[in-house]
């Protein structure tokens, strides 16, 4: 719970951020620790444990449709800290929201991802997760959802990264396992 909680503080001490970026944040944070604890990786979700002062975030406003849900500084203030959260905590989750940054999938996309998935430099998006982590589809939300995603060196980089962290920590790594847990 303490890594949660200084990952999310630190990423409000980075600028005053609104509250709908945080919950991106913790939602992708959330959902993966929940895979983790549906295959008894983890006994709790230490995600939803979390409680951060509500003083610590400006109040939401309406952003119009030409701005950009993360603003560059902060975009790359968030990766930043995710590189150091996951060295420091040697967990995947944090690779997963820079990836999702490289990417911009849903959640439940990015969650649904296989190591097949990946084919030389372009990933399949084909799946998606459902009922809070706990089924996946073989579907995605939308008929323009099926895509093939181009992966620059970027995401080439993490998606390595995660491949040796998991095998590091003992998780399966063979095509038709999924990318940042079990489910």
């Amino acid at each position: 719970v303490h890594d949660i909680k200084v990952f999310y503080t630190d990423c409000a001490k980075i600028k005053p951020i609104k509250k709908k970026y945080r919950a991106e944040i913790r939602g992708t944070v959330s959902q993966v620790f929940e895979y983790a604890r549906e295959i008894d990786l983890v006994q709790n979700n230490p995600a939803k444990c979390v409680k951060l002062p509500e003083n610590v975030f400006l109040p939401d406003t309406h952003i119009s449709s030409t701005k950009k849900h993360f603003p560059v500084d902060i975009k790359i203030a968030v990766k930043d800290l995710a590189y150091e959260h996951a060295a420091r905590f040697q967990n995947s989750v944090y690779y997963g929201i820079i990836l999702d940054f490289q990417l911009g999938l849903r959640v439940g996309e990015l969650c649904a991802l296989k190591w097949c998935d990946i084919e030389d430099t372009e990933i399949h998006i084909r799946r998606e997760a459902i009922e809070d982590g706990k089924k996946v589809i073989d579907y995605v939300k939308t008929k323009a959802g099926f895509r093939l995603i181009q992966l620059n060196s970027t995401a080439l980089d993490i998606l390595q990264k995660v491949k040796e962290l998991n095998q590091s920590n003992g998780y399966p790594i063979d095509s038709d396992s999924y990318i940042f847990c079990e489910i």
